[in-house]
């Protein structure tokens, strides 16, 4: 379930910021889960975030608390690649 998951995201988050202190992470996600990576990450409940956020496969998002209302570094259409920021 959605709750679930969020749950799992909440519990990736805390792990790598226990974990690593500097530098740059890269985690590779699918959508669902990289939607509930948004959600824990800006304190979003899911439901919000499921309607008001999408994530697909295969796109880029930049966590960080100055990106919360654009967050995609890149998207996909049905043409290709949109580069944002």
């Amino acid at each position: 379930t959605f709750p679930q998951v969020l749950g799992r995201a909440e519990q990736v988050l805390d792990y790598i910021h226990e974990s690593y202190r500097e530098g740059k992470i890269l985690l590779v996600s699918h959508g669902d889960m990289g939607m509930m990576l948004y959600a824990a990450f800006h304190k979003t409940p899911w439901k919000e975030a499921l309607l008001h956020f999408h994530f697909g496969n295969s796109e880029l998002l930049l966590l960080h608390e100055d990106s919360r209302h654009k967050p995609h570094v890149f998207e996909i259409d049905q043409r290709g690649i949109i580069e944002k920021g």
